[in-house]
């Protein structure tokens, strides 16, 4: 936590002294991140890009009041925009973002320490661990639908997992709510 708390603070003073930010992510995280340093940095250039031509793309219909809001906000919209490490997009003709956010939702580095010995317990593009509906560490994909050889399936009997660290059959935001709820499940098999 330590060095969590460090890591923000270095990130909120790095955004405090520069110019201009760019969110790379035009999802629920992206926008939220654009309006609130808006909002606390009025006098700075603000934008949000992504790959796609629709803000919220999972919400049928946001995209106009997404796209009026940010507009009103005087946020810099950039549609089609394909963001890697070192990329720099322009704002105006001639000027560059100078701080770039990454937003593109959440990157769980952890567990590849923990299961060195078995990365297929790991969602590929997320490193989230794999479970099954009781909460139970396994190789099979919870959501993606893979036809594989039953034999090579795996499921780690007394290894739970449970937060947003997991991938489970339902994708749920793991709130705290959703963790307790989840709870009696994860106990009744452990016990």
């Amino acid at each position: 936590m330590k060095d969590r708390d460090e890591e923000f603070a270095q990130v909120r003073k790095d955004m405090a002294a520069t110019p201009s930010i760019l969110c790379i992510g035009a999802g629920e995280t992206g926008l939220e991140t654009a309006g609130w340093m808006k909002e606390a940095y009025p006098d700075k250039v603000i934008g949000v890009s992504m790959r796609g031509d629709t803000i919220l793309r999972g919400v049928d219909g946001a995209h106009k009041i997404a796209e009026g809001h940010l507009k009103d906000m005087d946020i810099h919209i950039h549609y089609n925009t394909t963001h890697y490490d070192g990329a720099k997009v322009k704002y105006n003709d001639t000027d560059e973002y100078a701080y770039y956010v990454d937003c593109t939702g959440l990157k769980f580095n952890g567990p590849t320490e923990f299961f060195k010995t078995q990365p297929d317990v790991l969602d590929k593009k997320t490193n989230q661990i794999l479970v099954d509906t009781r909460g139970r560490v396994t190789n099979v994909h919870p959501i993606a639908t893979v036809l594989r050889d039953a034999s090579s399936n795996l499921t780690l009997k007394n290894v739970f997992c449970i937060g947003d660290v997991c991938l489970t059959p339902s994708n749920e935001i793991k709130s705290v709510v959703s963790m307790y709820q989840y709870t009696p499940v994860v106990a009744h098999n452990m016990l």
